[in-house]
């Protein structure tokens, strides 16, 4: 699958884990839990819904979706879906997804991306890559006759205003790049991933080229090219669970984010990645009114372009791809997908202002490490997991630390703090733990039990069940006002253990989501601003249980 510009809008790029101990056992407790640091684990996705619609039409094993933005009028703007065994490329409104046509004379279509007023679909019967006028759909003329099984393109636009073709050959799994401006080649390269490569994903602004490894390969992931086809580095490998499948860049200014489709047959997981890092930094399910989810993905598509009803875009992921009918195309505004997964908005690319839409910050702990008295002076700060439990004979805390900086004007409209539970068994429970505010009197690499901080204060939150794989979210916006350092301590709510994942592990690490607004006058700093909580305001934790009971 390939990346899908929304091109004719004026920004029209997307760019998108020991200290010692005397008692064997407790040895055996802190290499185990400090062994789980090395270990990566799939992600936890979040459920994404309703659905804006789902597009049905006459044609069978679709494949890819893009879009077309028009310049002029956003409610004409269209989004286009190859249907292989129809041999037609469909048309839908964009904001609507209502069929407005069909594109003949294909033998069978795969991929397809927009760059400018042109709309081009690879061919692998002919194989050739085709392209068509918009919004007239006329045929331009076609390219590439010299690919044996042409997938995934997507164009890349380079400082000197050129404008190269990628497109991948599963057959050899190598890429092909031409200049737009008369078809010719301009230069090959392998990939060495193996036949059966189809993504292919062009970043303008950091002139990257993305690479899906095929779909033959145990190997699984994204490769990072140069434009000249040197591979930089992969990246995702221990993420994917099935195929890596279309990949799109949601941009925001020079950040954003690039998604990559994981092709789970009974649920597709979404996966984002920052943009410019590709650190990953969450994962998402698409869901209609009725609960099913999106399934067996092949392609996605971005629009950035406001359309009415959806203000900051289009997601566009293809459901039952290849299946038996009825295969769909399930349309989601971003606006959705942003408040769920606490990413920006960011209207035709740019990046966000705070003032026309809240906008979104995303912290990093800044800290992280449980204690446990059964090990009273040993630090498990580099552990991949955050334990809470407490039982007669066994007690464990876990603490955390959030630095907000300068927010250069903004105020804080809304915090929460989100824990993934681990997904090994017995990492559920049935209380997820009370946190409390605490001193900022502890490190990550020295805390122990023996020297923990105390409670500050009143109950902050009160977590209820939680499952393993599933992420957690904690209103915390009446303590989290402004810059500063924030430091918490989660204690037991329950009598069975629970583990979240740390900073350390592969994926998924604590994390602060801030909803933010432009100042529009003066205002006083807001409550929860301190660095730390008055010394008097101190509680020891066994006192609050007294009155709230275990």
């Amino acid at each position: 699958m390939s990346v899908h510009r929304s091109s004719g809008f004026p920004f029209g790029r997307r760019g998108l884990a020991a200290a010692g101990a005397v008692v064997c056992v407790v040895v055996g407790i802190v290499a185990a839990l400090r062994s789980r640091a090395n270990v990566e684990d799939p992600a936890s996705a979040l459920d994404v819904g309703p659905l804006a619609f789902e597009a049905h039409g006459a044609g069978r094993n679709i494949d890819d979706p893009c879009f077309w933005a028009h310049p002029r009028d956003p409610g004409e703007s269209l989004l286009f879906v190859t249907a292989k065994d129809s041999r037609v490329v469909e048309v839908f409104r964009a904001a609507t997804g209502a069929r407005v046509g069909e594109i003949a004379g294909f033998t069978r279509p795969n991929n397809c991306t927009v760059e400018g007023d042109l709309l081009l679909t690879t061919d692998v019967g002919v194989p050739e890559v085709t392209m068509h006028h918009l919004p007239d759909l006329e045929i331009v003329g076609s390219f590439g006759a010299d690919m044996l099984s042409p997938q995934g393109i997507d164009v890349l636009s380079t400082p000197e205003g050129q404008s190269l073709v990628y497109v991948t050959d599963s057959s050899d799994a190598s890429v092909h790049v031409y200049d737009l401006d008369g078809g010719a080649p301009v230069r090959t390269f392998a990939t060495g991933f193996g036949a059966g490569i189809e993504p292919i994903l062009a970043d303008d602004r950091y002139q990257r080229i993305f690479v899906a490894r095929g779909e033959k390969e145990e190997a699984r992931g994204i490769g990072l090219f140069t434009p000249e086809g040197t591979l930089v580095r992969e990246f995702g490998g221990a993420i994917f669970s099935a195929d890596t499948e279309g990949l799109g860049i949601y941009a925001c200014g020079a950040g954003g984010y690039l998604l990559a489709a994981d092709q789970n047959r009974s649920a597709t997981e979404i996966e984002i990645f920052e943009r410019e890092s590709l650190t990953h930094i969450g994962t998402f399910r698409l869901r209609n009114a009725a609960g099913a989810a999106t399934r067996a993905t092949d392609g996605i598509a971005l629009l950035q372009a406001p359309l009415p009803g959806y203000a900051s875009g289009l997601l566009a992921v293809c459901d039952g791809c290849g299946s038996t009918p009825r295969d769909e195309m399930d349309v989601v505004g971003w606006d959705r997908v942003a408040a769920v997964m606490g990413l920006e908005r960011c209207p035709g690319g740019g990046a966000p202002d705070c003032t026309t839409a809240p906008c979104a910050r995303r912290l990093v702990a800044a800290a992280d490490a449980f204690v446990t008295h059964e090990a009273p002076l040993t630090n498990f700060g580099k552990a991949a997991t955050l334990e809470v439990e407490r039982k007669p004979g066994q007690i464990m805390e876990t603490l955390l630390r959030f630095e907000v900086p300068d927010l250069a004007g903004a105020e804080v409209l809304g915090a929460r703090l989100r824990l993934t539970v681990d997904p090994r068994k017995g990492a559920d429970s049935a209380g997820g733990g009370r946190l409390f505010r605490t001193s900022d009197k502890w490190s990550e690499e020295e805390v122990t039990f023996a020297k923990r901080p105390a409670a500050v204060g009143a109950v902050v939150s009160m977590i209820g069940r939680v499952r393993r794989d599933e992420p957690v979210d904690v209103d915390v916006s009446k303590v989290v006002g402004g810059p500063g350092r924030y430091d918490f301590l989660l204690v037991a709510n329950s009598k069975d253990r629970v583990r979240y994942r740390s900073r350390e592990a592969a994926d998924s690490p604590p994390t602060l989501l801030l909803t933010l607004r432009a100042r529009t006058e003066a205002a006083a700093p807001p409550v929860g601003e301190a660095d730390s909580p008055p010394a008097d305001a101190v509680a020891d934790v066994s006192a609050v249980e007294a009155a709230t009971g275990p």
